[in-house]
C-alpha cells in the first residue's frame, strides 16, 4: 500500500505539473535523464542530495519520534 501511495505522488507530479520550477525534487530527478543517454553519476548525485535532508531530520528528531 505504501508503495502505491508513493508511486501515485511521483506519477501525478510528473503528469500534472508543467513547470520544472515547482516540480517536487523526486520528480525533478526524472529531468536529469536524457532521451538517448543518461549520466548515471549525475542521477546518483541528485538522488543522494534528495535523500540527505530527510535522513538528517530523522536523526535530529529521532529522540522525539521514538518518544512519541
Amino acid at each position: 500500500m505504501i508503495f502505491t501511495f508513493v508511486w501515485n505522488d511521483y506519477f501525478w507530479s510528473l503528469v500534472l505539473v508543467q513547470s520544472d520550477a515547482i516540480r517536487p525534487l523526486t520528480a525533478g530527478l526524472q529531468s536529469l535523464r536524457g532521451m538517448w543517454q543518461t549520466s548515471w553519476p549525475l542521477v546518483a548525485a541528485g538522488s543522494l542530495l534528495a535523500a540527505v535532508p530527510p535522513v538528517a531530520v530523522f536523526f535530529l528528531l529521532q529522540r522525539h519520534l521514538i518518544a512519541g
